[in-house]
């Protein structure tokens, strides 16, 4: 079934059934069409082309994206997974459209998750 924003009920206006058909339909044909890959290290292509995509790494590393950006890496936020007695600053640097590097202030190695937005 196919979205239909102008669908009007009896009177000329949207009422509740009408409504949660509409939004079951654009769920139906935009929400389940999204591009993406569900798994730890995944990404989800959003409509107007952002891209979302996340993992968990190591740090002292080069972190490749499970996909390209096609133009650009915009941000990278990476949060310390592990606990022990080296709680570090985790730094996210050198975004390119395939990777970027994943360090600590310390050098002591972290297990880390990270998430990066681009388009």
């Amino acid at each position: 079934m196919a979205y239909d924003g102008n669908k009007p009920a009896d009177g000329g206006s949207l009422v509740s059934a009408d409504i949660r058909e509409n939004f079951r339909a654009l769920k139906e044909d935009e929400i389940i069409e999204y591009d993406n890959q569900k798994n730890i290290n995944g990404y989800v292509k959003l409509p107007g082309g952002i891209i979302i995509q996340w993992g968990r790494e190591e740090t002292g590393t080069t972190v490749n994206f499970p996909i390209e950006f096609p133009n650009a890496c915009i941000n990278v936020q990476a949060t310390q997974r592990t606990h022990n007695t080296h709680e570090d600053n985790i730094v996210a640097n050198n975004y390119t459209t395939t990777s970027f590097y994943l360090y600590t202030g310390s050098g002591y190695d972290q297990y880390c998750s990270w998430f990066a937005i681009g388009y």
